[in-house]
């Protein structure tokens, strides 16, 4: 998955034609808080008209204004994502707002355990996938956060009983995990 911040729409195509499974448009950390509000429309209008490679956006996090304007300007977008990501995600009500909000704009629903919270309720959120939130894929370890969080160093080590936990709550309903991204800035 190749990230790409939501406030360069120059580079959309570019990151699209690079060759990544996956390219995820980001309008949380990527996106300067003044220009929030002009990448979404950006990041909307290019998901509407794209067609081909999976696109993924990733938005702000939910229990926020900005998550929730995100949430609502996919929802009227006419906008079909193949992956909506989700950062920060403690709640499994999360899950269930999001599919009821916009469940009609994206395919596969990837949220992002990067809380002691989050990580706590992972079993729970798993679970959703067979009732209240049939578009959740997997679960994705946000680590740099989590570390944060934590307190412990971020590596391998450091997070390992954070990846054990979400593998396991994961697995147990059959669902993806992905792990933190490579960060080469």
């Amino acid at each position: 998955m190749l990230f790409v911040s939501g406030e360069k729409p120059e580079r959309f195509p570019k990151a699209l034609a690079a060759g990544a499974d996956l390219v995820c448009i980001d309008l949380e950390d990527a996106v300067h808080p003044d220009f929030k509000h002009a990448a979404r429309q950006q990041v909307l209008d290019f998901a509407r008209a794209h067609r081909g490679a999976p696109l993924a956006v990733r938005l702000n996090q939910l229990r926020g204004p900005e998550g929730l304007r995100d949430l609502l300007a996919l929802a009227e977008s006419g906008a079909v994502l193949d992956w909506l990501l989700l950062p920060k995600v403690e709640h499994p009500d999360d899950l269930s707002l999001v599919h009821a909000v916009a469940g009609h704009a994206f395919h596969q629903l990837m949220p992002l355990i990067e809380t002691p919270l989050g990580l706590q309720h992972a079993p729970v959120m798993a679970a959703m996938a067979r009732t209240d939130a049939p578009k959740l894929a997997g679960l994705m370890l946000g680590g740099a956060d989590l570390s944060v969080e934590l307190g412990c160093a971020f590596g391998w080590d450091g997070l390992l009983h954070a990846r054990g936990a979400l593998v396991a709550a994961a697995r147990r309903t059959g669902l993806q995990v992905w792990d933190v991204p490579h960060l080469d800035l």
